[in-house]
């Protein structure tokens, strides 16, 4: 399914659409009228509305992904404060090496030696912290695969994967129902935005599945990572076509931001809706819980945009960056160990405006290299390694005694930081001052800075390639992520559905493996087309949310016994295809039989 910023997109599109169809005259119908004036007088509605099927995903299996993201993000704001109280220490030292003379030049040098030896004490236990954490993600099980693929009879499922792959259309209609009936303006704007995510979902899944090389069911960590790719694409760039309003691209927040909850008529509807549509068959016990999903789906969303990028190390101050080349050796300065910190970002493979550019050319597509995910855990891990050499290193030409010649080798930094603890005397001061050691602190500062930022970034790439958070916009021209939001080219022979790897730790590369068969078409794109082809119109596809998606539910809004979405459902994975129906495996057989025997379900089948 599509992520929320993806959905965000589709509903400004639907909506000018409306407009316009309001503005040329074609659209007079009443209800039509009613849904227009009820989206822009009550539009936040309208976004919560779009993003329905997240709203449901988090009345269950989102559980452990939300419990991972706030572990993360408790070590992330740990790991920023230890970075950003390193800076501070340097920012100190440097301004002493600067000025050795003024006032409190030597209170400000013990007092940065001493935030140092906290910082020495502090390292060891967020390591620990940190490796805790990734064993927790090892092997991954933060992401929850669709039952369908075990088997499982549907009174087993999630709601969220019953809401996707049952009685879809009929969902939508029910609610549209339910709002015209209540008259309440929000509840109509919510209603359009449901109908907005049902279209979202079977255009952009079709473009999904055709990145990703198969359905969900099968790729699950591949998909959310195109999802994510996706989003993120949508997130950074700009519709080719403006909005005559300010768009919300957030989750709205009903009720206080302490204590946030649906309005009880919303509650009301939407247990209404589950109840009439969902009203036989093998179903799960009780209904999803909205009101609780609600405030998950907020915590998701907090969460989601709490792990910024991080600034990288500023460069030393050109006084003491002259002075340095003028008095140290390479030998003072320069790291005789191997060592993965550098300055400053990698250098663009490409330039942004080849990746966001929504024409239908076809850019270079790139193979992903890495082996597996663990591949970046091992990346992170290198810096462990070499970070408290850095420490130590500092700890030494800061706080060495003058019958010490080299840093130790070997040795805690508990030790350091005892040294670091007990202040210089002034003469003690005016010696190191006097000497070299200060400047070659200053490098080796900047070294262990450029490293920790370096680190820390690593980690956010291992959170980004899991899909437990978005890429930015300068990750989207990496491999990784740019064989989903640039669909691969004819040459490369990619077919479609791909079985489930044999190793699903290798979900970076796409799949290799034998074909599920009977082979479908995932979409009406073709290769080299960017997400805004199954956005709008006029970028490549034969079938966009704009054109195609509109008219599935024009009849709707207008409250006609035609709507289609009265009378099929259409699978909101785009499980076989695009525009598939929902479907179950043909009775005595099994989704995991190769070819498969599927069942097109019938309206009212669950």
């Amino acid at each position: 399914m599509l992520d929320l910023y993806a959905h965000f997109a589709a509903l400004e599109v639907l909506r000018v659409r409306l407009k316009r169809e309001f503005v040329s005259g074609s659209l007079t119908a009443a209800s039509a009228v009613e849904t227009l004036k009820a989206v822009e007088s009550t539009y936040p509605f309208a976004v919560l509305g779009s993003v329905v099927d997240h709203l449901i995903a988090h009345a269950g299996p989102s559980t452990a992904e939300v419990d991972r993201l706030q572990k993360a993000h408790a070590l992330s704001v740990d790991v920023r404060a230890f970075l950003n109280d390193l800076r501070d220490v340097r920012s100190a030292i440097e301004n002493v090496a600067r000025n050795p003379k003024a006032a409190n030049a030597l209170a400000d040098y013990n007092a940065a030696r001493a935030a140092l030896a906290d910082l020495y004490l502090r390292y060891d236990p967020l390591v620990a912290r940190l490796q805790a954490f990734v064993w927790q993600l090892h092997p991954l099980r933060h992401l929850t695969q669709h039952p369908v693929s075990t088997d499982q009879p549907t009174g087993a499922w999630p709601w969220r994967d019953l809401f996707l792959s049952r009685r879809t259309g009929a969902f939508v209609a029910e609610v549209m129902k339910l709002a015209r009936a209540s008259g309440r303006p929000e509840a109509i704007a919510f209603a359009f935005g449901v109908g907005a995510s049902y279209v979202g979902n079977i255009f952009g899944s079709s473009y999904l599945t055709h990145g990703v090389g198969g359905p969900r069911r099968s790729h699950v960590y591949r998909d959310r990572l195109a999802s994510y790719s996706v989003g993120a694409w949508f997130r950074h760039g700009r519709l080719a076509e403006g909005a005559d309003f300010d768009p919300i691209r957030r989750v709205p927040v009903f009720g206080s931001p302490q204590n946030p909850a649906l309005p009880p008529w919303l509650t009301a509807l939407l247990k209404k809706a589950f109840s009439n549509v969902y009203a036989s068959g093998d179903l799960p016990a009780v209904l999803p819980d909205v009101d609780a999903a609600y405030v998950q789906l907020l915590e998701h969303w907090r969460l989601l945009h709490s792990f910024p990028p991080l600034a990288p190390a500023e460069p030393i101050d050109d006084t003491l960056d002259l002075a340095i080349v003028n008095t140290l050796t390479p030998q003072d300065k320069d790291p005789d160990e191997p060592t993965t910190p550098r300055d400053g970002p990698e250098p663009e493979p490409d330039g942004p405006e080849r990746l966001f550019d929504p024409g239908p050319g076809s850019p270079p597509w790139f193979m992903e290299k890495h082996e597996d995910w663990l591949d970046y855990v091992k990346e992170a891990c290198l810096d462990l390694l070499f970070l408290p050499i850095f420490l130590i290193r500092v700890g030494f030409w800061l706080g060495h005694d003058a019958s010490e010649n080299e840093p130790p080798k070997s040795g805690g930094l508990a030790s350091r930081a005892s040294k670091l603890s007990t202040p210089l005397t002034q003469s003690e001061f005016d010696a190191v001052m006097g000497g070299k050691d200060i400047l070659i602190a200053v490098v080796w500062l900047h070294h262990l800075d450029a490293g920790l930022h370096h680190f820390a970034t690593a980690c956010l790439k291992v959170l980004k390639v899991v899909g437990l958070i978005y890429p930015e916009r300068e990750d989207l021209l990496e491999p990784t992520y740019r064989q989903f939001v640039v669909l691969p080219p004819a040459s490369l022979g990619v077919q479609w559905p791909s079985l489930p790897p044999a190793d699903p730790a290798l979900f970076l590369q796409p799949p290799a493996g034998s074909l599920e068969a009977p082979a479908t078409v995932p979409s009406t794109l073709g290769p080299g087309h960017k997400p805004i082809a199954f956005l709008m119109t006029g970028f490549g596809g034969s079938a966009s949310v704009m054109s195609e998606g509109f008219d599935l539910l024009l009849d709707e809004l207008r409250d006609l016994p035609s709507s289609p979405l009265r009378s099929s459902n259409l699978n909101l994975d785009a499980d076989r295809g695009h525009l598939a129906a929902c479907w179950t495996p043909a009775a005595g057989t099994s989704v995991t039989d190769n070819p498969q025997s599927p069942v097109v379900l019938s309206y009212g089948d669950v």
